[in-house]
């Protein structure tokens, strides 16, 4: 097994770059640690390029910006918006929710968020 064969096949396992990188430093103590990464970075673009690896979503829920933009354009109030918002992102405080709300709400009014 060549060290591209082995840097591809720890990919396709599913580990991250960073374990590939130090796996493969590990296996080939004598390979300089450059060219390893540099290989890792090949061989990830080939494999995703052949369709064996597909990026993966970073996560199931719409983003703070979408969910305050499409609110603005249903015309929805800002208390409207919060309720989605805490529904969406419980973890966030209140606070940080509405002064970003109240941020989009005067982009939207002046007319620089569409």
């Amino acid at each position: 097994m060549t060290k591209k064969d082995y840097i591809k096949s720890l990919f396709i396992l599913g580990l991250p770059r960073d374990e590939v990188i130090r796996n493969t430093s590990e296996r080939y103590p004598d390979y300089e640690l450059s060219k390893i990464e540099n290989q890792a970075g090949v061989c990830l673009y080939e494999l995703r390029r052949q369709g064996v690896i597909v990026p993966r979503p970073v996560s199931d829920k719409p983003s703070r910006h979408t969910i305050i933009k499409r609110c603005l354009l249903r015309e929805k109030t800002n208390r409207q918006i919060l309720k989605h918002l805490k529904k969406v992102y419980p973890e966030i405080d209140d606070k940080v929710h509405k002064q970003r709300i109240c941020e989009y709400r005067w982009f939207f009014t002046h007319g620089l968020l569409k």
